[in-house]
């Protein structure tokens, strides 16, 4: 239940939390480096590798920290809860596209059929009865959109692909 009420207080702070005041420079390989320390020592993602390959280039947005620590806390939560008994692996990467940086988080779970896409980032949303929320992927969508980006989800051969794209802007 606790759990449950902090996804909802997370909702309804991304519906109106505004970023004028709270961007900082951050550098997205220091962010998701984080992200994996954080990640609770549950039993369900013990057996999962996490590999993370950052971009060569240093990679850094202005923005709020928190919110985008929670989103991607909230998309490799998803992976490891919803990932199915095939899941082996999580594997994150980053780059820049034009002034865009592109952080993809792909596991080789179970994915989400096409059809339930959207569905699973609805607020509420699951694609498959399941343990969750399914307040998860709609908070880090929302995150993405109040940064300027967008989250998107991709079914794959080997699981489920989740692209955050956020822009880059200038850190004078």
């Amino acid at each position: 239940a606790t759990h449950l009420t902090n996804q909802l207080l997370s909702f309804e702070r991304t519906r109106g939390e505004t970023l004028i005041g709270n961007k900082k420079n951050i550098d997205i390989s220091e962010l998701i480096h984080d992200c994996l320390r954080r990640l609770p020592p549950e039993d369900d993602h013990r057996a999962v590798e996490l590999l993370f390959n950052p971009s060569i280039k240093l990679l850094q947005i202005k923005g709020d920290r928190v919110m985008l620590e929670e989103a991607i806390l909230n998309i490799l939560t998803n992976s490891i809860v919803h990932g199915g008994p095939s899941l082996s692996k999580i594997e994150i990467t980053t780059e820049q596209i034009g002034q865009f940086i592109e952080v993809v988080i792909q596991d080789d779970g179970r994915g989400i059929t096409a059809d339930k896409l959207d569905q699973a980032m609805l607020r509420f949303g699951q694609a498959d009865a399941g343990p969750g929320s399914g307040l998860g992927l709609s908070i880090a969508a929302q995150i993405c959109e109040n940064h300027g980006g967008q989250l998107t989800l991709k079914s794959t051969k080997t699981g489920l692909r989740s692209m955050m794209l956020l822009p880059i802007e200038e850190t004078s």
